[in-house]
């Protein structure tokens, strides 16, 4: 029986499921692929895993598989199978469903395959006969097998590529980025906008199209208090949270009453509270919230064990989550619960003159258009199958053809949970990786216009500082000699102000813990996520839960660092796994969420917004503008 019919259906499968829609319409060049993969008893990954070595090192002209580029490809597999003639193939797939077999001579292997060189290769015993992997067939176009202790994308990272390499962008190769799953799925449907803002006025401000370089301007930045790195014993960090929580009960406690903190008498216990129609006030933070009866009850901490039942039925509207510091006024009921009837946070009551000692750092921009423009993107940088790092090359491609004034990356760079990350050792270090990787694009980049970037680091980065809140990046890491000028490393999370824009950011991923916790009640024209973000502004904090969650080790002695100025902010940009948003939340405040730049092994998105101030002859002026009906966000698919 000839097997190649069933080669056919199985490279057509293959490439249908890598995008290649344009090679199974060329009748030619599928039949070459064809006879090249029978030739070679090779897989069409493997066939494509060839092809990306080559042209990554400058030996193709271009990307495209023509009857040229078939002919090299055929004339680098003979080669190599000659040298590798004397290795004796012990690996063989076995054990896997399908109502389609699919020839055994189209994998090869493991070695051949994955084109490794092994740092701990395994014998043939270890094997069993099974891989991770997957096999393209006609009826079920992904069968998983099974999956041994080890993974085949663990090899050697190399200093120097296997073929001679002329000038590119990257001087060394990682073995690992020779997986084929990427760039033709990765891109589709790249440009296209998932979700945009308009603001009210922003049209009008915008009607006669005309951009014109106007002025001169500066991006000032905000250094919290020094970073707290205690040595031996530290305090226990319900402590100094609790601390915290006294503090701004007795802030609050004062606003409502009318009298100085010295006279406040907190925390109360329950006892002290007469049973009576008479209002009172409870403050404290939510240990924990219980569905009751009646519907959710909160655990109320008044700190020295002093625990109150709040029953919140009759409040309209809330948002309440562990380590949320409130203020009850209602009554004690027999029951033994305090009914709430009215509930305050931080924000209502905090004075809007007190602010955290900071120190400004200046950095003067030489022009920026009527029309702020600026980028906003969230790692994952790279697909998580290699560390090319395409998906940050297309927006760095976007950033050099638009110019925006300002481009805010945030981390992670190199995630943790990267599949070549987590299957390591490697012989390159991870600083190596980020500098001849991610620093090399970045200064090609930004070499070349005047737009600044601040980058912001992420708990997921293996490089770097992983407790929150976060010290800024290194520069020596991703610049080993010389970094560029308009680039700035800014801590997590950050204060910073463009004109007379004052941005608040930070990496973590706030959201994803509140939208998993949280108890909300909100009006029916507001949304979910709008009140998660109102959350961070009612709590004047960017990360307001305690405890925290096990994956998020946050540093309480720090507990300054982490709170945000709702009075100031204009624009709030939250990274998170939820899906990109633009919200306008209260005090005309604009939230973004770009979203992860990539995902898994698809495009990502990121952020495009444009703040329109024309007419606007100074500081003075720009400042009464209303931010969020003067502004425009995009999210853009990268």
């Amino acid at each position: 029986m000839d097997p190649l019919p069933d080669v056919q259906r199985a490279v057509e499968a293959a490439l249908l499921k890598r995008g290649y829609e344009d090679v199974l319409r060329n009748e030619q060049i599928l039949q070459e692929i064809v006879k090249l993969c029978s030739k070679h008893n090779i897989t069409v990954e493997k066939l494509l895993l060839k092809h990306d070595l080559l042209l990554m090192n400058n030996l193709l002209p271009h990307d495209t598989l023509t009857l040229d580029i078939l002919n090299r490809l055929d004339a680098e597999f003979q080669q190599n199978k000659t040298v590798n003639s004397c290795k004796e193939n012990d690996f063989r797939v076995a054990n896997f469903q399908s109502r389609f077999s699919a020839p055994r001579q189209l994998v090869s292997s493991l070695d051949d395959l994955f084109d490794v060189s092994w740092s701990n290769k395994p014998t043939c015993s270890q094997l069993d006969g099974s891989f991770h992997g997957d096999l393209v067939s006609e009826d079920s176009p992904s069968v998983q097998l099974d999956s041994p202790p080890f993974s085949p994308v663990r090899g050697i990272i190399r200093s120097q590529p296997r073929a001679p390499q002329s000038a590119s962008d990257c001087d060394f190769i990682l073995e690992g980025d020779l997986d084929p799953i990427d760039s033709v799925a990765e891109t589709r449907n790249s440009g296209e906008v998932l979700d945009e803002y308009i603001g009210k006025d922003y049209q009008t401000l915008t009607s006669d199209g005309s951009v014109q370089r106007m002025e001169y301007i500066d991006l000032v930045w905000e250094t919290r208090s020094k970073f707290l790195y205690i040595s031996g014993e530290t305090e226990n960090p319900t402590q100094i949270y609790e601390q915290h929580v006294e503090k701004s009960c007795k802030m609050m406690l004062s606003k409502i009453q009318k009298c100085s903190e010295d006279s406040i008498n907190w925390p109360l216990s329950w006892d002290y509270l007469p049973v009576s129609n008479e209002k009172h006030l409870l403050a404290g933070y939510i240990r924990r919230i219980d569905k009751g009866p009646k519907g959710i009850q909160v655990i109320l901490d008044g700190t020295q064990s002093h625990l109150f039942y709040v029953d919140v039925s009759r409040i309209h509207s809330y948002s309440l989550f562990p380590g949320a510091v409130v203020l009850f006024e209602g009554t004690k009921c027999q029951d033994g619960f305090f009914q709430a009837e009215c509930v305050y946070n931080l924000s209502q009551l905090h004075d809007t003159d007190q602010m955290n000692e900071c120190y400004e750092m200046r950095q003067p921009m030489e022009t920026i258009t009527k029309e702020m423009q600026i980028f906003v993107a969230s790692g994952p940088y790279t697909v998580s199958t290699n560390l090319r790092y395409d998906p940050l090359k297309r927006l760095l491609d976007k950033v050099e053809m638009m110019k925006p004034d300002l481009v805010i990356l945030s981390g992670p760079f190199l995630d943790e949970n990267h599949r070549l990350v987590e299957n390591g050792p490697t012989e390159v270090s991870y600083e190596d990786i980020v500098a001849k990787r991610v620093g090399i694009l970045l200064e090609r980049c930004f070499s070349r216009i005047s737009t600044k970037c601040i980058i912001i680091p992420h708990l997921q980065d293996v490089f770097h500082h992983f407790t929150y809140p976060q010290k800024a990046y290194d520069s020596s890491v991703f610049f080993p000699l010389k970094k560029p000028d308009n680039i700035c490393f800014l801590d997590n999370p950050t204060v910073f102000r463009l004109g007379h824009i004052y941005i608040s950011t930070t990496s973590i991923p706030v959201l994803d813990d509140l939208s998993s916790i949280a108890y909300i009640k909100t009006p029916s024209h507001k949304g979910r996520i709008a009140a998660l973000c109102e959350t961070l502004i009612d709590e004047e904090s960017f990360y307001p839960i305690f405890p925290p969650a096990p994956q998020r080790p946050v540093d309480y002695s720090n507990v300054q660092t982490v709170k945000l100025d709702p009075a100031k902010t204009r624009l709030l940009i939250l990274t998170s796994s939820l899906k990109p948003f633009t919200q306008r939340l209260k005090n005309g405040i604009v939230c973004v969420n770009p979203g992860r730049l990539s995902k898994g092994v698809n495009n990502g998105s990121f952020a495009f917004i444009s703040h329109c101030f024309k007419g606007l002859s100074n500081e003075e002026e720009k400042e009464q503008v209303n931010f969020s009906n003067s502004t425009r966000v995009k999210i853009i698919r990268n």
